[in-house]
């Protein structure tokens, strides 16, 4: 489909006949230019709605009264394509289409498109019918006349007429006259058949030999029924009367053409349509030709093709003529009494020229007016025209302005040539010019107005001159401003207003002073009142009313319902001012300041009109000149109708896309236009929406504003669009109101409403608004729950951390305490009772020692920071162990421990430390809680999906209300505590954590006074872990250095006697009484150093440079990690080895500190026999080290064994920086140190601490070393080897050769 709009006005035209074009009647004219879809049009009609629709050669056009919406219809081809299209209302006024092949098409409303409804093609037994007629009846059945008979469709289904003779015969026309009966005609029959009844009368109308009937009319006011024929005119048939009346008889020059269309005018007479004569308005009674109506060429406003094809009467009595060549033409009977003068081509006797610039009428009432080609007379005696100054070739006469002097002379005022004076006989009498050197010639030659004063002066002005006077008295010429005149108006016998393109003057004719008024806008015209106030059109900017005693001007625009800012000429009429502009003609009430406009619908000549060419004839007539001819009216004779129009609402659509009723994701259920309410998702929220007013009455006079109930506070501001526009509405309940207004007046037309409601997402509608209340609620209750739980748990957190901190401090005096005692072990003497003593509280100290561990555990149990580290271990050999372990624990109490497994094997991943303890705390809890002489159970079973680790003792049970607080932190039963056994209640809540972290569960049965089970239920494999867990292999386990306290380690072995000079030792511990007993303790062996914590370890160890740091972990300031981190990274200090000593003995802290790099990690409470051995075998590791860089059959080789790589890398450097300088027995230490980057101290010091040698001796040794490989190869002699060695003096080589390897050179040599 494709829309046009009428961007030219409609133009009108006259019916012609010999009818004098004053008094013609007017047309509308529609064609291609406009939007038609072809010139060629058919058919006419108007639907419920109001549009009217046209079908042409092409498809089915629509129009409001202003745009054109061209419909194409689909088309299912034969051997030809149809020649035309044509349309019918059924009996609900309801659009159908149908093509001369046998397409018939229903317009679907809601969808604006036409749907095929039948196709004869697909009917096998008249796909070749060719349509001439059709009609609707009372029931709407389609009856088809064809080339082949008579049908008629009926819910979609063809049937055939079954009586002869119209069954097979040539159907010329068809017409519904009455509810049950139609009239048929064949070539030379008319037929009339009753439809309820299924009676068919041949009406015998016998029209004469060779007649062939092509139309009919039935008129059911007079029962008389029009008959076209194809070439024999028109035929009346009397149904009462059965008379006959042959029209060619009564009017012997009816053409011998076919007759198409018959359509009532009103009750007396009626329109005929001729193919190829045009239209006859005759005269129902007489039978007379009244009117005929037909194309001219050489006149303009003619009817446009004499091929008439379709008349139609609308609604409003508005009369449309369908052409085959000339498009649409509109007869308005409703229009206003405008009358046009105009040039007609080859007509002398019109108007000489189409632009008419000036119009007036003399005292005889003879009209002249001032063309672009000369000045046109018409004569009022004789209705005759007379031209003048028509230009020849080369020359161009025209003229801007006319004026009658006082003596009846016509001046008139030329564009370029001056001014010429036409005498009452019509004779040219003057012809004035402008002379530069002549102050008494005319002011200018380019004249704009002329004007006739009370003085019987003229006043002229114009472009490029001066105002002058004609002064009547003298018939001279006096000039006086120079000025570019439009216009001159009288204010009285002394001042006129003067209007130009540099403002607006008031000019004294006493004085001669010009008075300016107003110099803001260019004036086109002026007019002043006689009284107070002088009203002035600009250009551009409107018109305007300006108060001589207030001094203050009012203006007017389109805004205030003028048709344009440009105001060409200003004509009174009582209370009236009409106003010739741009965009037609406006009425302005100087009472009630409003306007009220005219356009070409209207009758006027053009839309646009010519300067000051307006006029007001003694007869009250006024004339207006524009670029087509010249407006006249009589102001009494334009009394305006009301304005009709309704607002027909055409699209919608939703984020730029049209969507139609019942469309997938459409609001729609009907179409736009009858929608009131729409309800839209939360997504539909961008929507627009296409309108168009219907309305054949000054359509383009037709604004809008809407208003969306609310969003919009204030309507829009009236514009000539025809769409709405919103985005992202919010969900909400919303109505919108589109109204269409008056242009002139503001009045409403019409006014359409709908009532949008955009819905909330579900997370905004009342339902989620609940939800949402009552997961506050819940979340309210749970953060109080939460809160209650966090409040609990840092109560239970600051407990925990209060027993673990304890327990933490414990260890230090735990090995204050086992150290000294162990060392007591080692000596002798001790008595038989002494040593008991001794082993007792060594035992003690082991239960104290369990029980921190304990405390820790249950620590990183319940604040969740144990991780499992998972492992495969065979349990069947796990759980044996374990119960030979505690078999002599049971023992001493006669207990019966015993181990029970249902499969022979079984291999399962756990984490192997926390699953020691979740079995050693069942078993130790089972043999604490069950009396001497009991029995213990250790069971292992498996199934398909888990397997389990059972404990049953028949030990003193646990009562039923102590069952329910069993697995709180710190809760021990009653019956237990009265058992004197010691425990801390946290033992089964540590169980079932570590349980938990395995993904499993921990179930209890048991009766107080006998016994207890405790079952632990896991599944197999590892996926049920999930992530989050990491995975070791069972031996690596092995491979991490952890060492306890061991009473039975043999001592340790002094360091050899080799060395002599005491290792120095840094001890790092914050507790003062740990560290002055490490002090005591390896002061004997070592040159032992304290500091108190790791911030000033860092001080001491660039002042003490030690052999070895022991530090502590947990300190204030800086902890042991952070303090072995920075040594390990500080090129400096990464030599010194480094042993850490904890309380924390978990893997995960032994791991982290053992990443940091530190040689080895030991738990407190510790044996300070095992440090000592652990501190000797550091040393005797680097002098290993030392000792194989100094052995003669070792290689130039870099060792592997230093304690981190910044050692290796140093090592590496120095002995390639060496080897580079091997044959320069200059290089010096200096240059040594320079080379490495290092200080000499820091050389001497490194080297020193990680092989034992000066710079100067390491030199020396690489180049010893080096001597030796030379010496093996037996190329060279010894002076060679000791020059290729670096060494200059032979004999200092032999003498350093000897102290190193314990012989000279040349005894090496021979024995090599």
């Amino acid at each position: 489909m494709i829309i046009k709009t009428l961007h030219t006005s409609l133009l009108f035209i006259f019916l012609f006949a010999g009818i004098n074009f004053l008094n013609a009647q007017q047309f509308r004219h529609i064609n291609v230019e406009q939007g038609l879809s072809s010139r060629q049009t058919v058919n006419v009609l108007q639907d419920k709605k109001e549009f009217i629709w046209i079908s042409t050669r092409t498809g089915v056009d629509r129009f409001d009264g202003k745009t054109i919406k061209n419909y194409t219809l689909p088309i299912t081809p034969r051997d030809n394509a149809p020649e035309n299209f044509y349309l019918k209302l059924d009996k609900d006024s309801l659009i159908w289409a149908y093509s001369d092949i046998g397409q018939i098409y229903r317009f679907n409303y809601q969808n604006d498109q036409f749907e095929v409804f039948y196709n004869f093609h697909r009917n096998k037994y008249h796909s070749e019918l060719w349509i001439n007629a059709s009609c609707f009846d009372s029931q709407n059945t389609f009856w088809v006349g064809t080339d082949n008979g008579l049908f008629f469709l009926k819910n979609k289904k063809l049937e055939q007429f079954s009586k002869y003779p119209l069954k097979q015969a040539f159907i010329t026309s068809l017409y519904s006259i009455s509810k049950d009966s139609l009239l048929c005609s064949t070539f030379d029959k008319i037929f009339l058949y009753n439809t309820e009844q299924n009676v068919m009368q041949d009406l015998d109308i016998n029209l004469g030999d060779n007649q062939r009937i092509n139309s009919l009319y039935f008129n059911n006011q007079t029962k008389t029924i029009w008959i076209g024929t194809f070439s024999d005119g028109v035929y009346c048939y009397h149904m009462d009367s059965k008379e006959i009346v042959d029209l060619k008889k009564i009017n012997p020059n009816f053409p011998k053409v076919p007759i198409r269309k018959f359509e009532l005018l009103n009750a007396d007479e009626i329109l005929i349509g001729s193919d190829g004569m045009g239209v006859y308005l005759v005269d129902q009674k007489s039978h007379k030709i009244k009117e005929v109506y037909q194309e001219d060429e050489d006149t303009q406003f003619t009817l446009n093709g004499n091929g008439v094809y379709d008349i139609y009467k609308d609604k409003e009595n508005r009369i449309w003529i369908c052409t085959y060549t000339g498009g649409i033409n509109i007869l308005d009977p409703s229009a206003l009494n405008f009358k046009i003068i105009s040039h007609q081509i080859n007509n002398e006797q019109s108007l000489g020229n189409s632009i008419v610039n000036s119009v007036i009428e003399d005292r005889k009432g003879n009209l002249w007016f001032g063309t672009n080609n000369g000045v046109s007379l018409l004569e009022k005696r004789n209705k005759k025209w007379q031209h003048f100054f028509k230009s020849s070739s080369n020359q161009t006469n025209v003229f801007l302005d006319l004026c009658e002097d006082a003596d009846g002379n016509i001046w008139a005022g030329s564009y370029s040539i001056g001014a010429y004076v036409i005498s009452p006989d019509f004779k040219i009498s003057k012809h004035y010019t402008h002379d530069t050197d002549d102050n008494q010639s005319l002011g200018t030659n380019y004249i704009f107005e002329i004007t006739l004063d009370s003085d019987k002066n003229i006043w002229i002005g114009g472009r490029d001159g001066k105002l002058c006077q004609f002064n009547y008295e003298t018939k001279s010429f006096i000039q006086y401003n120079k000025l570019n005149i439009n216009s001159i108006e009288e204010i009285n016998k002394q001042e006129l207003c003067i209007g130009g393109t540099q403002g607006l003057y008031v000019f004294d004719k006493n004085t001669n002073l010009l008075n300016l008024i107003s110099r803001r806008y260019k004036i086109y015209s002026v007019y002043p009142d006689k009284t107070e106030y002088i009203y002035y059109g600009t250009r551009g900017s409107g018109f305007f009313r300006y108060s001589r005693n207030t001094k203050e001007s009012k203006g007017f625009t389109v805004d205030n319902g003028l048709p344009s800012n440009q105001i060409y000429s200003i004509i009174p009429d009582g209370k009236y001012l009409w106003l010739s502009t741009e965009n037609g003609i406006s009425r302005f009430d100087t009472k009630n300041e409003s306007f009220k406009n005219f356009s070409t619908e209207d009758g006027l000549s053009d839309k646009t009109f010519n300067q000051s060419a307006g006029f007001k004839s003694k007869s009250g007539e006024i004339l207006f000149g524009s670029y087509h001819g010249v407006t006249r009216f009589y102001p009494s004779d334009i009394r305006t109708h009301e304005k009709k129009a309704s607002i027909y609402l055409e699209e919608f659509g939703l984020f730029n896309k049209v969507v139609f009723p019942n469309e997938e994701g459409s609001p729609l259920i009907k179409s736009i236009n009858n929608t009131k309410k729409m309800e839209l998702k939360h997504y539909q929220h961008s929507f627009f929406i296409a309108y168009t007013s219907i309305s054949f009455f000054n359509s383009d006079e037709i604004k809008y504003t809407w208003k969306l109930n609310g969003l919009d506070e204030n309507w829009s501001s009236p514009s000539f669009g025809k769409s709405i526009n919103y985005t992202n509405l919010s969900p909400g309940d919303y109505t919108l109101h589109l109204k269409a207004l008056n242009y002139s007046t503001d009045d409403v037309l019409d006014e359409k409403i709908i009532e949008i409601t955009v819905q909330p997402p579900f997370y905004n509608t009342i339902w989620a608004k609940l939800l949402y209340v009552l997961l506050v609620i819940l979340l309210a209750r749970w953060i109080f729950i939460y809160l209650q739980i966090r409040i609990k748990k840092k109560n239970s957190e600051d407990k925990i951390n209060f027993f673990t901190n304890t327990a933490h401090d414990i260890r230090t005096p735990l090995t204050l305490v086992s150290a000294p005692l162990n060392e007591l072990k080692m000596e002798k003497g001790l008595s038989e009772k002494g040593k008991y003593y001794l082993n007792l509280s060594v035992n003690n100290l082991d239960k104290l020692n369990a029980l921190v561990c304990q405390l820790l555990d249950f620590q990183k149990s319940d604040l969740d920071k144990s991780q499992l580290v998972l492992s495969k271990v065979e349990m069947v050999d796990l759980l044996n162990r374990k119960v030979l372990n505690f078999k002599t624990l049971a023992e001493r109490k006669n207990i019966a421990l015993s181990f029970y497994s249902d499969t022979k094997k079984l291999e399962e991943w756990i984490d192997s430390s926390k699953m020691d303890k979740v079995i050693e705390n069942l078993l130790s809890n089972a043999i604490k809680y069950t009396p001497n002489n009991g029995t213990i159970q250790v069971s292992l079973l498996a199934d398909k999906k888990t397997w389990s680790i059972a404990v049953k003792d028949s030990g003193i049970g646990i009562s039923k209300k102590a069952q329910r607080n069993l697995f709180q932190e710190y809760y021990r039963g009653e019956n237990a505590i009265n058992s004197k056994v010691p425990g801390t209640g946290i033992g089964l809540l540590l169980v079932k954590n570590y349980v938990a972290l395995h993904k499993g569960k921990i179930q209890f049965e048991s009766e107080e006074d006998k016994g207890s089970e405790f079952k632990i239920v896991l599944k197999h494999g590892k996926t049920h872990f999930g992530k989050g867990v990491s995975y070791i292999e069972t031996k690596a386990l092995k491979e991490i250095k952890v060492e306890h306290m061991d009473i039975d380690t043999d001592p340790v072995q002094k360091p050899d006697s080799e060395h002599k000079t005491m290792s120095k030792i840094l001890i790092v511990e914050d507790n003062d009484e740990l560290r002055n007993y490490l002090y005591t303790s390896l002061s004997e062996h070592y040159k032992v150093f304290v500091a108190e914590n790791g911030k000033v370890a860092l001080d001491e160890i660039t002042k003490v440079k030690p052999d070895i740091l022991i530090s502590d972990v947990k300190m204030p300031e800086m902890d042991g990690i952070t303090l072995s981190n920075k040594v390990r990274t500080n090129f400096e200090t990464s030599h010194i080895p480094v042993i850490l000593l904890s309380a924390l003995n978990e893997k995960e802290d032994i791991m982290k500190g053992l990443q940091t790099g530190v040689d080895d990690y030991i738990t407190k409470p510790f044996d300070i026999l095992i440090l000592r051995t652990k501190i000797d075998n550091l040393i005797r590791n680097r002098m290993r080290a030392k000792e194989r860089f100094l052995n003669a059959s070792e290689s130039i080789a870099i060792d592997t064994t230093y304690a981190n790589e910044q050692d290796k890398l140093f090592i590496e450097k120095a002995m390639q920086l060496v080897g580079n300088q091997m044959d320069n027995p200059k290089f010096a230490v200096t240059d040594f140190a320079q080379e490495m980057g290092v200080s000499k101290s820091l050389l001497y010091e490194k080297l020193k601490a990680l092989i034992g040698q000066t710079p100067n001796d390491f030199v020396k040794v690489i180049r010893l070393k080096r001597a030796v490989e030379l010496l093996q190869q037996g190329k060279y002699n010894i002076n060679e080897v000791a020059t290729l060695s670096g060494f200059d003096d032979p004999k200092y080589f032999s003498t350093c050769f000897k102290k190193l390897y314990g012989k000279t050179p040349s005894k090496y040599f021979d024995k090599q």
